[in-house]
């Protein structure tokens, strides 16, 4: 076993020269496994465990064991708690997503602040089968873990899940059992306990044959993500933050449905997002689409792929004594000027060179004022108007894109609105020639 490491290892640059490593270890039969197999070898490395709070006395239990065997083989063990589902609740993650999060987080963390060159991991051949079925049911290409990605390495993943139990047998090494693997609760061991057990039959070499399976797919994978780049590269074009994707064009491709898909897929859309974008290409303009981190808005001649963060429609209120003001996506300053009438004509065209500007008539305003997200119905008197307009279509006049329409923010005083920041001031706050102090703002995206 420890030969096939080493091996596996070589073939796959899994160096263990640059540094000491950092080996995940729950307890379990795998990790424990690859701690002995790590000590065998005389590596330079130390443990990292995590006691997620799941499991009560059995989560407490896995952490002493693993203080233990640390001891045991003379190495440091890092350890730390996590009240995981309080932040699973938090993040609107499953349990399992959220463990994850935390776990990764903190092994890079203490890549950072221990000097941690690798993070190795004790993920086997069986557990690679049981990702590709994960990955196809949910309509993702068939690839499972790798054998190193990043800093990250696999170095068991050669071996299968009884090869495992036998090596723990032969050297007679304790191990903790993990309740919650008996649960179907979770995808991967309905998986585990009922789906594999049926393929085996069909194929006793199945993970063997996955395998290599996935290993000609991520390659037929790679080919085609560079044509894909390649193609999608004459298609589209930055914008500041935003990506163009130009409707015409794509149209005009073969497989247009799956270049879009690939083109959001790191933007964290689901696969289904894909069919529902490529159905609105004939649509009008103005369909709109979210991931967690992302919008995509059909437009007429576009798909416009931005950074997307919910506006999170609190109002902060403005004091006098302020400067500045922080909210999730911008901050606004505050400046206030005592100012003569050659002053007044020069901040003014500063004003108009500048949108994120704007220069108000100091005595006009009332505070506290309040800054908040505009809302369906505001209404405004705009600078040189008569009359007051929706904001709505104040934004439509400026050729708003529809992704950025629902983060403008306004400032108001009194209940009337001073400035939509970034867009246009009110008239009936502007600066006159008999004005003797003025508010310069700016605002700034975060």
């Amino acid at each position: 076993m420890l030969e096939k490491m080493l091996a596996y290892m070589r073939l796959h640059q899994m160096a263990m020269a640059e540094g000491p490593v950092l080996l995940a270890v729950s307890g379990g039969a795998d990790s424990v496994a690859m701690a002995h197999l790590f000590h065998q070898a005389k590596f330079d490395f130390a443990i990292a465990h995590c006691n997620f709070k799941l499991r009560g006395d059995e989560s407490d239990g896995d952490e002493k064991f693993v203080r233990g065997m640390a001891q045991c083989y003379n190495v440091k063990v890092h350890v730390k708690n996590f009240d995981t589902a309080t932040y699973a609740a938090g993040q609107k993650q499953s349990i399992q997503m959220a463990a994850r999060t935390l776990r990764y987080d903190w092994f890079n963390e203490l890549c950072i602040t221990e000097g941690f060159q690798r993070i190795a991991t004790a993920h086997h051949l069986d557990d690679h089968a049981e990702t590709i079925l994960i990955n196809v049911t949910r309509g993702l290409a068939a690839k499972g873990i790798r054998p190193a990605a990043g800093n990250l390495i696999r170095p068991l993943r050669f071996a299968t899940r009884a090869e495992i139990e036998n090596y723990i047998a032969e050297h007679e090494l304790a191990f903790r059992t993990d309740s919650s693997n008996e649960s179907d609760a979770y995808v991967r061991n309905k998986i585990r306990h009922h789906v594999m057990p049926v393929l085996r039959e069909i194929n006793p070499s199945l993970v063997h044959t996955m395998d290599a399976g996935s290993a000609h797919t991520e390659a037929l994978q790679h080919l085609t993500e560079i044509f894909i780049a390649q193609q999608l590269a004459l298609i589209t074009e930055k914008s500041g933050d935003d990506v163009r994707l130009n409707i015409d064009k794509l149209r005009a491709l073969p497989e247009a449905e799956t270049l879009l898909f690939y083109w959001l897929l790191p933007a964290g859309f689901v696969p289904d997002v894909a069919v529902q974008a490529a159905r609105a290409m004939n649509a009008e303009a103005g369909k709109k689409f979210y991931s967690h981190t992302h919008s995509l808005i059909k437009d007429r001649t576009h798909f416009i792929l931005a950074p997307w963060h919910q506006p999170d429609h609190k109002e902060y209120v403005v004091r006098e004594e302020d400067e500045e003001i922080y909210t999730p996506l911008a901050r606004l300053e505050l400046k206030q000027m005592d100012v003569s009438q050659e002053m007044i004509s020069e901040l003014l065209e500063a004003d108009k060179s500048d949108p994120n500007i704007a220069i108000v008539d100091y005595g006009k305003v009332e505070f506290p004022m309040v800054l908040r997200h505009w809302r369906e119905g505001d209404k405004f008197i705009p600078l040189g108007m008569q009359g007051s307009k929706k904001i709505s279509d104040l934004l439509i006049d400026v050729k708003m894109p529809l992704h950025k329409k629902e983060l403008v923010l306004v400032l108001c005083s009194g209940g009337d609105i001073v400035w939509v920041c970034g867009v246009r001031v009110a008239d009936n706050y502007k600066v006159e020639n008999s004005s003797n102090r003025v508010l310069k703002l700016r605002i700034q995206a975060q």
